[in-house]
């Protein structure tokens, strides 16, 4: 039987850490500042959770940096095929590469092709940049905004969602005056990612803001 209270991972935690370590709840939420022992703790429930028991396929690590994520899987897989050398291989990345891989392997079932391609932020800011000077705007008489800030505007209206008339009218007042203009450059943004991965990649095309 696992003796949570004398394993060496366990007794290298304090109080408050381990009660995380160990908890045997549903949700729980825990808030740490820097240099806390984060990713000490989640090892160690990870760690925890294995030797319970747990199957790792049910296990699932996510943060937001690619440095981050290397070092926690890491350690938590080094940590946990010590204690559960049996329970099989962890799982986790950055939210981004981890959401990534599962459209992958689940494409078919969400409609589209296995090949379909992504735009990183720096693309999708040029491919706009690019629209917006096709567009003309550039050479508007009238303050038109940059391609980093019809970026923004153009990811709060599909990610949120929210009318395009909302976002300009809450986050972007001034530009409120452009936003036929700006309609007009995201549908076209829209057709031009199509048109670019139509020969090699589809894209993932989200309905263009109006």
């Amino acid at each position: 039987m696992f003796d949570r209270d004398s394993h060496p991972f366990l007794d290298a935690l304090n109080v408050e850490q381990r009660a995380a370590a160990t908890h045997s709840g549903e949700t729980l939420l825990i808030l740490a500042g820097a240099g806390t022992g984060k990713t000490t703790t989640l090892c160690a429930r990870v760690a925890w959770l294995l030797a319970e028991g747990v199957p790792a396929e049910r296990i699932l690590l996510l943060t937001f940096t690619r440095r981050a994520a290397r070092e926690m899987i890491e350690r938590a897989r080094t940590l946990g095929e010590r204690v559960a050398p049996d329970a099989g291989r962890i799982v986790g990345g950055t939210f981004h590469s981890v959401a990534h891989r599962m459209f992958r392997v689940h494409a078919t079932s969400l409609g589209l092709e296995a090949g379909f391609g992504v735009l990183d932020a720096g693309d999708a800011g040029d491919l706009l940049d690019l629209v917006r000077q096709e567009y003309g705007a550039a050479e508007s008489p009238r303050r038109f905004p940059r391609a980093a800030t019809i970026l923004d505007i153009y990811s709060r209206t599909v990610n949120a969602p929210i009318p395009l008339s909302e976002v300009l009218a809450e986050f972007f007042p001034w530009c409120d005056e452009h936003h036929q203009a700006l309609a007009e450059i995201f549908r076209a943004y829209g057709a031009r990612k199509r048109t670019l991965f139509t020969s090699s990649l589809p894209t993932t095309g989200t309905s263009p803001p109006t």
